[in-house]
């Protein structure tokens, strides 16, 4: 899912620090509320921005010197798990259990003039049981009393990683630029190589509301290239269809025998949700995303909330 990000301050030359909380669960899917598929995720993240630095994970001469850079390095794990969370053995028919840990390393560039921004992320982790997804979600679920997950066919422990790059566009699709009340349009297109996930993809989003910004990561945590103090609240719908011709959750293992399934190559994501930013300091939002079925078994949809929040300093 990738990223970013920083409040750029009128006082050009202070250093800023981001950091950003992503917590990612079906739990919030009221529309169909169970464990299954993407069903859990947590991302911490940190990103440093100095006006006279340059990107530290990216080559700067693909960019040349006038464009805005910032850094960053973010550690989350996912889960992944079948619709019957509590069959031993496991539907053979249903994706497997599967747990991501990891760290990314990440750069940010954006033009000067907001009109576009690339997201770059470097990640490494783990997959199979040491990604810790049997320990947590049953340690969550005894704590809450709910049903009691298996795990016992997970992926196994293989080590993975990857690159992403993400190119997205910003235009004013309605009133004019500065505006207390206008709409922005967001486009973008990716590309993932990674023994993870690996995918080319397309969206666009539509920003509504009062001073909505260029923001970059609505729907993915109110990280916004944001100019200016002040109050900011806004609504958001976006569609990403992705071709995906590598999925380790779905494949299985790369290297190991493991339990995989038939799926799709095609599947795409429908967002919708709200952003609110008081002043350039804190931001937090809210998503609920939809995602067309993933496996050739099981046509239907799922769907999750996501929430992020972010605190923003200057030194």
């Amino acid at each position: 899912m990738g990223l970013l990000l920083l409040a750029l301050l009128q006082d050009a030359e202070r250093v800023r620090h981001t950091f950003t909380v992503i917590e990612e669960n079906d739990f919030f899917a009221h529309v169909s509320a169970s464990d299954k598929h993407y069903t859990q995720g947590l991302r911490l993240e940190y990103h440093f921005h100095d006006p006279k630095g340059g990107p530290l994970f990216t080559p700067r001469s693909i960019y040349g010197d006038d464009r805005l850079f910032a850094n960053g390095v973010a550690v989350g794990q996912a889960m992944f798990t079948p619709e019957n969370i509590t069959a031993d053995p496991p539907d053979p028919l249903d994706r497997p259990y599967a747990a991501w840990l990891y760290v990314a390393f990440l750069t940010t560039v954006t033009d000067p003039g907001r009109r576009w921004q690339d997201t770059w992320e470097w990640s490494i982790g783990t997959i199979g049981p040491r990604a810790l997804g049997d320990e947590i979600q049953s340690g969550w679920h005894e704590l809450i009393g709910a049903d009691d997950p298996t795990w016992t066919n997970q992926l196994e422990n293989e080590i993975g990683g990857g690159i992403a790059v993400k190119r997205q566009w910003s235009n004013v699709a309605a009133g004019e630029e500065g505006d207390d009340w206008a709409a922005r349009s967001i486009t973008s297109a990716g590309l993932s190589a990674s023994t993870i996930l690996s995918e080319v993809s397309l969206g666009a989003k539509m920003l509504w509301g009062y001073r909505a910004p260029a923001d970059y990561e609505a729907g993915q945590g109110p990280r916004s290239l944001q100019t200016g103090e002040g109050f900011r609240l806004y609504g958001f719908v976006g569609v990403e269809g992705r071709f995906v011709p590598w999925n380790v959750f779905l494949d299985g293992n790369v290297w190991r025998e493991s339990a995989s399934v038939s799926r799709k190559y095609l599947v795409a994501d429908f967002s919708g949700g709200v952003v609110l930013r008081l002043g350039a300091s804190f931001g937090i939002s809210y998503a609920q995303v939809f995602r067309t079925g993933e496996q050739t078994n099981d046509p239907r949809y799922h769907n999750f909330g996501s929430i992020a929040a972010s605190l923003t300093f200057g030194f």
